[in-house]
This record gives C-alpha cells, sequence and structure tokens, in this order.
C-alpha cells in the first residue's frame, strides 16, 4: 500500500555454486531503475528495509543443480504516521498533521507547494494537499520502465529576517509503473 514499506527477512539461504550458479538479486524498487540491495546466495537471517513500497527480488538459477533453496518472509508497515502520501491516479494526495507542524515549530498558514497558488485544505487536525500531476509545480520524470512526479511542500519560519531555525522542505514524489499508468491513463485523447 502507499506510504507503506516492505521488511524482508531471508530465514536461510543455501543455494548451490557460490554465487555463481545460483543467486537473489533484491532491488530498492523497480528491478532496472533501483538500487541494487545486495547479491546474495548463503546466510541465514538476512535482512532488508525497502525505502518505498515497492521491493523487487529476482532469483538466478542454471537449473542444473540444488541445494536446500531459501526460505524468506515479509511484512509491510506504515512509513510515517506524521505525514501521508497517496499516489492516485491524476494526483498525489498529501496529508500532513498540523500537531506535528506545530511540534516543530511552523504554522499551518504557512504551508504551500513550489506553486504558492496551489493552497491546502486545512481542516481542526489536517493540512490537506491535492496536487495535480500536470500542475502546481509538479515535476515529471520518466524512463523505459517508470514514471516519477515530484513537489515540494514548503513551511517557512514567521519572524525577523535573522532565522533561528530553517524552513521545512517535504520532498514528496510518486513513482508509477510505466505500463501500469499507461493502462490507467489511455483514456486521454492527447
Amino acid at each position: 500500500m502507499n506510504n507503506f514499506r516492505i521488511a524482508l527477512t531471508f530465514r536461510t539461504i543455501q543455494l548451490q555454486g557460490g554465487c555463481q550458479n545460483d543467486y537473489i538479486e533484491i532491488y530498492d524498487g523497480p528491478p532496472n531503475t533501483s538500487p541494487l540491495l545486495q547479491r546474495i546466495c548463503s546466510g541465514y537471517n538476512v535482512a532488508y528495509t525497502s525505502s518505498s513500497n515497492l521491493m523487487t527480488i529476482r532469483f538466478h538459477s542454471d537449473s542444473r543443480y540444488s541445494n536446500r533453496g531459501f526460505y524468506a518472509e515479509y511484512h509491510s508497515f506504515p512509513a510515517d504516521q506524521n505525514t501521508t502520501l497517496v499516489c492516485l491516479p491524476t494526483y498525489m494526495h498529501a496529508v500532513i498533521q498540523k500537531s506535528y507542524l506545530q511540534s516543530q515549530g511552523y504554522s499551518e498558514w504557512s504551508i504551500s507547494l513550489s506553486d504558492s497558488s496551489c493552497r491546502p485544505t486545512i481542516t481542526s487536525t489536517e493540512v490537506i494537499f491535492n496536487i495535480p500531476y500536470n500542475r502546481c509545480g509538479t515535476r515529471r520524470q520518466g524512463d523505459n520502465e517508470t514514471i516519477t512526479y515530484s513537489n515540494v511542500i514548503r513551511a517557512s519560519v514567521s519572524g525577523s529576517i535573522i532565522k533561528r531555525q530553517k524552513d521545512l522542505q517535504l520532498h514528496i514524489n510518486c513513482k508509477m509503473l510505466q505500463n501500469t499508468w499507461v493502462q490507467v491513463m489511455y483514456i486521454a485523447d492527447d
């Protein structure tokens, strides 16, 4: 799910050939555009945590000989309780808890996007941004496999010219698989 991370643990790994014949690759996201976390072929209780809600595991084998193989477990957990980001088909939905902003010394009235004309909805407990993928300063980067939409939510410290506290910048992005995105968004003529 969005705003979750993945904890992956290989309880046991016993593959053939010392990583020459059989091995496992762990990627922090899609395999062609994300960093390779590690290539492994043996071990016990080897653990990894993703930086987003997507992780790729590839098992390579020459299939000539076999050993015990591997056993892995995974679970997902919430990434953060103070902010949430949901990637929807036409916009990013970002929610920031007002209590978090106040605890860091920022006012909900000083918060904005890269394009300050796109304002949030402010409730009694939350600051809510619905950020279109094609407006409000959202940047788009793509490759053959993924499209990444990004923006920055900023909160500035009010007061004098000399600031003792830095302005808050929350960098948000939605990374989507290119073929999934095309299936969802192909409705448009242009």
